[in-house]
């Protein structure tokens, strides 16, 4: 058993995750080029912990504002000293920032957009304090200051995230979803004792793109790495990734699905000659390979990249609920277009195709998790998904059509930004097209371009969309890059409806 084995089977805590790691003089995080240790993060830590004895309360809510950095990091540990529980909100989510009520709040920004008294008439009361994380450590002289922790139990509260699928997405942004110590300990130690020791020990850092208001950025990369004592170098909003990878060159990558269409889609203007060339300068020379979640990706798009670009990616599946993972792919243990084997901590069965999941990472009082996707196992135990039971929709011929499918399909094309398809209870699919800046092709050249590439895939002739709507502005989706599909539909029910209606109308005519 490794050293990473062990930490993740014997602590209690979140916090003694790093404190695991302390006697070491390791890089925990590297943030604008500066390099923060294990024990420079725990000394202001401390500092904060200190700061806010008589101010947070065991199970304290509290709101932490902003993106990715060390201030975010050291207010996570430091408010696990104080029992509390931690709201993480990314810079982007300004609409929960106004609509969820609490009365502390932690940012490392200067300015927060979060009073506006008018709208908001309970604001002004509830918000109580506002903590700007960099003064209060600026502030603070002594180096070595002696808070003293409260003791954190695996059952206590210490998370609450907004679940980001466009099925669960209503006016706040998201279902609150609490996680406790013990969920995402259980989590990591099979993620864990999934990753063979070898891979553990040779993989020393990440060049970190995901934010960590969402489970899998949080847990998967941020949990995971500290756990294991490695380093995170932090690519903030103004930073280049791929800069940021040829300059510390990372062993793995924790990304989206559509972080590597882009690269393809680039790559792609390139003779193959160059992809070595292009491999190094996008990715660094020590990338071994990229953990891949968040959305469904092309068994032909992993291929490339294994085989066109030495660079395997593995797919993995989960949700917040499951704090977050429940399968993924390894290198030892991998098939494209499946989602992985089953974690240690799970166990699942199917209803109708549905799939659900039990185990000790799973939240809530009914520890059953009907997830809303559907798929199968095949018989070496491998987990594949085949659509989202909700986003299923019936033509008026009776057929049944997998829109996320097909969408991820034509996404694919140079052209394609975004596409939704739609078509219930109608005849057949429309699809609202967002294109990339680059093109500017005609809305007939467009669609016989979607066909043509429908075709070649082998899609049934009553899923291929018969007409397209192309919007001037992007489609509603969550950070990860999932489409919103309640909002979008919303907001173009018209547009849908006057589509077909013209179509209709010019068949009679």
């Amino acid at each position: 058993m490794s050293s990473s084995h062990r930490v993740f089977s014997n602590v209690r805590s979140i916090f003694s995750l790093f404190e695991h790691q302390l006697s070491s003089n390791r890089i925990c995080i590297t943030y604008h080029r500066q390099a923060w240790t294990y024990y420079d993060i725990y000394r202001n830590v401390n500092k904060l912990s200190l700061f806010l004895t008589d101010k947070i309360k065991p199970h304290d809510e509290v709101i932490l504002y902003g993106h990715n950095s060390p201030s975010w990091l050291i207010s996570f540990l430091a408010l696990q000293t104080r029992k509390a529980i931690t709201i993480p909100l990314h810079s982007s989510q300004t609409t929960l920032l106004h609509t969820i009520q609490q009365k502390y709040y932690f940012t490392h920004k200067k300015h927060i957009p979060i009073l506006n008294v008018k709208d908001h008439p309970r604001k002004e009361e509830s918000m109580t304090s506002m903590f700007h994380v960099p003064s209060i450590l600026n502030q603070i002289d002594h180096p070595t200051p002696n808070a003293t922790f409260l003791d954190i139990d695996p059952a206590d509260y210490v998370l609450q995230l907004f679940t980001s699928g466009s099925t669960s997405l209503d006016e706040t942004g998201g279902r609150a979803i609490k996680l406790k110590h013990e969920h995402i300990l259980s989590n990591l130690r099979s993620i864990s004792e999934r990753i063979d020791s070898k891979e553990q020990d040779f993989i020393q850092s990440s060049v970190n793109m995901l934010p960590w208001n969402h489970c899998y950025g949080l847990n998967c990369e941020l949990l995971y790495m500290i756990g294991s004592g490695k380093t995170v170098h932090i690519c903030s909003p103004h930073d280049n990734i791929f800069e940021l990878c040829r300059t510390y060159h990372p062993e793995i990558l924790f990304s989206i699905p559509k972080f590597y269409y882009k690269i393809y889609h680039r790559v792609l203007q390139y003779p193959p000659l160059f992809y070595p060339f292009l491999r190094y300068y996008l990715f660094g020379s020590n990338l071994t390979y990229g953990m891949v979640g968040g959305a469904s990706i092309s068994p032909s798009l992993l291929d490339f990249f294994h085989n066109k670009m030495n660079l395997p990616l593995y797919q993995g599946y989960g949700m917040t609920e499951a704090s977050p993972m429940i399968s993924f792919n390894t290198p030892n243990e991998n098939k494209y277009g499946s989602v992985g084997k089953i974690l240690s901590c799970n166990s699942v069965h199917f209803v109708e195709n549905e799939l659900y999941v039990q185990g000790s990472n799973i939240v809530g009082s009914n520890t059953t998790l009907k997830t809303g996707d559907e798929g199968y196992i095949d018989k070496e135990g491998y987990l594949y998904i085949t659509g989202r039971k909700a986003d299923r929709f019936k033509l008026s011929n009776g057929k049944f059509v997998d829109p996320v499918a097909i969408e991820a399909l034509i996404e694919k094309l140079p052209e394609i930004a975004q596409f939704f398809l739609y078509g219930l209870n109608q005849p057949y699919t429309i699809g609202l097209v967002y294109l990339n800046p680059s093109c500017s092709l005609p809305a007939i050249q467009v669609l016989s371009i979607i066909r043509d590439h429908c075709i070649k895939h082998s899609i049934d002739y009553y899923i291929i969309p018969r007409n397209i709507i192309i919007v001037n502005t992007p489609l509603d989706h969550v950070a990860k890059g999932t489409l919103q599909r309640k909002a979008i539909l919303k907001k173009y029910a018209r547009t849908l409806a006057e589509c077909y209606l013209f179509r209709q109308s010019t068949k009679k005519n």
